[in-house]
């Protein structure tokens, strides 16, 4: 049981680097439009609110063709037309991640924390 949690924990600790690494060093900067923003409130920890919702934007590779992708939880509150930063893989455009602080925040915990499984599963 413990092997098949870590293995697990590998697959999904590769997928995360290989992808984020190869947008962010290979990736293409590209300015996107917000097509459609929904955001719905949700309940909160401690009895809080929160938003959780779909953003879509669409940008220019550069093969010429029009791309559009959709953000989970990323870019709340955006509002259809505005200008947003992406970056995307050129030979699979279908990568792609914000052009944001919070991003590579988030990914460097998601790392640490993946990172932290592995050294628990190693310790048992």
């Amino acid at each position: 049981m413990f092997l098949l949690a870590f293995l697990g924990c590998v697959a999904v600790l590769y997928s995360l680097i290989s992808v984020f690494y190869e947008v962010r060093v290979n990736g293409v900067h590209a300015q996107a439009t917000v097509v459609s923003a929904q955001s719905r409130q949700i309940a909160g920890v401690r009895g809080g609110t929160s938003y959780t919702g779909t953003t879509d934007v669409a940008f220019v590779a550069v093969d010429g063709k029009t791309r559009v992708h959709t953000f989970h939880d990323e870019f709340l509150g955006a509002k259809p037309g505005e200008q947003i930063s992406v970056i995307y893989n050129p030979s699979k455009p279908e990568d792609v991640i914000a052009d944001t602080w919070s991003d590579l925040f988030f990914f460097g915990v998601t790392v640490f924390a993946m990172f932290a499984l592995f050294m628990a599963f190693i310790a048992i």
